[in-house]
């Protein structure tokens, strides 16, 4: 008698466990790298096509939001950094207008990135205070006056947890470890990045002690630096990434880590959707996808429009300027690379755009292609070279950044392919460093290729790092090791932006004044109609 209790006594457990047994789902909308984009825009790929701002955006986040509280799913708004800079209405308030949409729109939470410091540390802690959400840096820390490291501010945290029903959910937060070669120098000065691997490690076991269920790197570190993390903390279940502009399609797992990242410039929305299951204390479903804010899927929100043009009403009358003729394309990429699938921009690339781009697809990387010469990085590096009376001149590719397509040009299109206040710098630099900094440049170090103008050479991708460019010439002469070059740069890299330490090390160094953008702004003004062509300053050569 008493067996056939102790049984029935362990049946009335099991289902009183099965029964308070409970599957929570989770909806996270994600953002990242959106640089400014508040305001909507025509598509790089079609005039007529208008890609989708702030207001619809939020149209997008109520409709999600909504479509959770009917599933009973728990819904949270995250943007991974590089938001506040890159258009005129970005900079025109130097980040507080972006700051108050971003409320406005309900983010539960902000990463730092590398953008974000674009105004220097002041304005950016000004910024940082209107915020209504938890803003996460914890590999960024502030070298005290005694040399001890601090916070950046009070209002930046390490990491933060989410509580759901008991199911906490620990987000930490990193930037780009590249933070002080990426950016103006005085912007940055007393900071210290610590080490990405330590940062992690310490994050997740902290997170772990605290009795964290479900742990969330939201990076601000790119593709590559997602893929090594992924691979190395396997205990993290997700990673939500920015800074490369990378369009993951679809669901990318590296070691059973959850990577997404939705592009850049407000393409796309990011949908991350997982179900936790609180008997087996585990995820049991995972994924991502993305989300094309077009305008015909999502209408303007009333008020986030209004909020808008009241915000916007200066700043327009700049950016509607119209400057001049642009008699054809002038790129820096494939136009819409972010609306298009990666075989699309492969094809694209090799054929319909060959006439203004040359380049090569990266074996660790077939998602977009590396552009060794462009018909409007010509003109650019042309123009600086000219401005700056010098022999050689050269611009890193982050710092042109958007195509002018056919068609009446306006101030607003020039803003895009330089949103940076850079001037032109020059300096003299010995022929042996600047072979040093294009080989640094082949091996995609500060993002890719350095755009030049005064010299030509060849370029082999499959060949050792160090030796991928080669017979590098000078007015039709080898560049000679020992020989004084003047060379033309922007103040960001002369400060060695980008790692380009080499021009901190050049002789008579000096700063223009000169302000490439409205350089780039005079010359539509004077020489349109413009057309610019490639002219075979970069002969790329492939094994067969």
């Amino acid at each position: 008698m008493r067996k056939k209790i102790t049984v029935i006594t362990l049946l009335l457990l099991l289902l009183s466990v099965a029964v308070y047994s409970e599957i929570v789902e989770i909806k996270i909308i994600h953002t990242n790298d959106m640089h400014g984009r508040a305001l909507e825009r025509r598509s790089s790929l079609d005039k007529n096509k208008t890609i989708s701002g702030f207001s619809s955006l939020k149209t997008l986040i109520n409709k999600e939001k909504l479509l959770s509280a009917v599933k009973g799913e728990k819904f949270f708004l995250f943007d991974l950094g590089d938001s506040i800079q890159g258009t005129i209405f970005g900079e025109y308030r130097k980040g507080f207008d972006i700051m108050k949409l971003m409320n406005s729109l309900g983010y539960d939470l902000w990463v730092l990135g590398n953008h974000e410091f674009d105004f220097g540390q002041k304005q950016l802690k000004n910024i940082i205070s209107m915020a209504n959400f938890p803003i996460l840096c914890s590999n960024v820390k502030l070298r005290g006056k005694d040399g001890n490291l601090i916070s950046l501010d009070e209002f930046i945290k390490d990491y933060y947890i989410i509580n759901i029903s008991g199911i906490k959910i620990g987000i930490f937060g990193l930037t780009t470890p590249s933070l002080l070669n990426m950016s103006v120098k005085k912007n940055v000065e007393n900071l210290y990045i610590l080490p990405t691997d330590k940062t992690i490690r310490k994050n997740i076991d902290l997170l772990k002690k605290l009795g964290v269920n479900i742990l969330i790197l939201a990076s601000h570190m790119g593709i590559q630096e997602d893929r090594i993390a992924a691979e190395k903390f396997p205990e993290l279940d997700l990673i939500i990434g920015s800074h490369s502009h990378t369009f993951l399609h679809e669901p990318l797992l590296v070691n059973g880590v959850l990577i997404a990242q939705t592009g850049a410039y407000l393409a796309n929305a990011g949908r991350i959707n997982f179900k936790y299951d609180t008997d087996l204390n585990k995820i049991v479903m995972k994924t991502s996808s993305l989300i094309k804010t077009e305008h015909s899927k999502f209408p303007k929100n009333l008020r986030t429009e209004q909020m808008l043009d009241s915000l916007n009403a200066e700043a327009a009358v700049f950016a509607e300027q119209s400057l001049g003729i642009s008699n054809d394309l002038l790129l820096r990429k494939v136009p819409g690379m972010g609306q298009l699938s990666p075989e699309e921009v492969k094809k694209r690339f090799f054929s319909t755009y060959s006439k203004y781009l040359k380049g090569f697809y990266r074996e660790k990387n077939q998602l977009k292609p590396t552009v060794v010469e462009s018909n409007l990085c010509n003109l650019i590096t042309d123009l600086m070279k000219k401005i700056g009376k010098a022999d050689i001149s050269m611009i890193n590719p982050g710092g042109v950044r958007s195509n002018i397509l056919k068609g009446n040009v306006k101030y607003k299109d020039i803003f895009q392919v330089i949103p940076f206040a850079n001037s032109v710098a020059t300096c003299k630099l010995t022929g042996a460093q600047v072979n040093s900094i294009m080989q640094k440049s082949s091996d995609m170090h500060g993002g890719g290729i350095m755009y030049t103008s005064g010299i030509k050479f060849k370029i082999n991708p499959s060949k050792a790092v160090g030796s991928k460019i080669y017979d590098i010439t000078f007015n039709g002469k080898a560049l000679e090791m020992d020989k004084l070059y003047k060379v033309a740069t922007t103040n960001f890299t002369m400060m060695g932006g980008d790692g380009f330490e080499e021009f901190t090390q050049s002789k008579d160094s000096q700063d223009t004044s000169v302000i490439l953008r409205e350089e780039l702004k005079k010359y539509f003004i004077k020489n349109s109609p413009v057309s610019y062509d490639l002219d075979n300053r970069v002969i790329l050569v492939t094994d067969k």
